[in-house]
């Protein structure tokens, strides 16, 4: 699977909201990715698939929302999509996320601290056309 790199443009497009269950074969190639990259997560986007669908340390999350967020922390993120940069970004270090399953029939909501919050706002502002270039700081100190 290829990795879509900075500045493909279809990496800043916004992905809506879906109501269709995901085929598996993307899931299968999102984990094959993260298996051959070693990557915390990723948003299915990164990858070609127009599906609202992240991994966050194995975890699948469709239509990932973040419902609130609190204790902000500076971190050094880098990104799949721009290979060899990193930036200083301010994260919440805790969040309360919304998802449904991979069937679409259930809707779960859970708090995540740390690593975890961290990575899934990451994915999620993939899904949204955001990338860590757009919202760095370069003030900004871990």
């Amino acid at each position: 699977m290829k990795i879509l790199t900075h500045p493909d443009p279809s990496l800043m497009v916004p992905v809506p909201r879906i109501s269709i269950s995901i085929p598996s074969v993307v899931i299968h190639h999102m984990m094959r990715v993260i298996d051959d990259t070693e990557a915390l997560g990723l948003a299915a986007n990164q990858i070609g698939y127009p599906y609202r669908v992240i991994i966050v340390q194995g975890k699948v999350m469709v239509n990932p929302i973040i419902i609130s967020g609190v204790k902000p922390v500076v971190v050094v993120e880098s990104c799949l999509s721009l290979p060899g940069e990193e930036f200083c970004i301010k994260r919440s270090n805790d969040i309360i996320l919304s998802w449904q399953s991979l069937d679409m029939e259930t809707t779960y909501e859970g708090g995540f601290t740390g690593a975890f919050a961290r990575i899934a706002q990451h994915e999620i502002d993939h899904l949204d056309g955001i990338l860590i270039n757009d919202i760095h700081d370069a003030g900004l100190k871990p």
